[in-house]
């Protein structure tokens, strides 16, 4: 799932759920954080992880949905674990005086590197087991509507725009 300023890539892998984040959670980009920790939380991994390790910028909505996100895995009793290594990062949750949260792990940068390098190796190698490349499927997903067809029409629609119906909750 990719929007201006924020990209989350879903990986599965003994029965955790990891959402890397890269980016800008802020405003803006929260919904889309949002969006995917439910789709992710849907399929009831044992563990939810998000690597936070790639995102530069985090605002006080960004934080919120990351509480989200552990209460919904608190409510359906998943397993809850953040991971960020960006100085930036951490300082918010310096401030907020959530440091020290059980659910929260500090990495060094270049563990964080290396992580995400697996990753992306080990869901290219499932790629290529499945007999897709990694780049047709990058660009199916690309490709992907946003959201279903509606019918068209000479007019407008007419009412006030649902939020939920923005720019920003795209398939992921």
């Amino acid at each position: 799932m990719q929007v201006q300023g924020l990209e989350i890539h879903a990986s599965a892998c003994a029965g955790n759920q990891t959402l890397i984040v890269a980016g800008e959670v802020d405003m803006a980009t929260s919904p889309s954080l949002e969006d995917a920790v439910g789709r992710a939380c849907s399929g009831y991994p044992a563990k939810l992880v998000l690597d936070l390790t790639r995102v530069t910028f985090i605002d006080s909505t960004g934080l919120n949905a990351i509480l989200s996100a552990r209460a919904l895995c608190v409510r359906r009793t998943l397993g809850f674990e953040v991971v960020i290594a960006t100085p930036q990062v951490k300082r918010v949750f310096e401030i907020c005086g959530l440091r020290s949260a059980p659910f929260l792990t500090l990495v060094d940068a270049s563990a964080a590197a290396a992580a995400a390098a697996r990753v992306i190796a080990i869901d290219a190698y499932r790629l290529h087991r499945e007999g897709r490349s990694p780049s047709r499927s990058a660009r199916a997903e690309s490709r992907r509507p946003s959201r279903p067809a509606l019918a068209t029409t000479s007019q407008p629609p007419s009412g006030p725009r649902s939020p939920s119906r923005g720019p920003l909750t795209q398939a992921f």
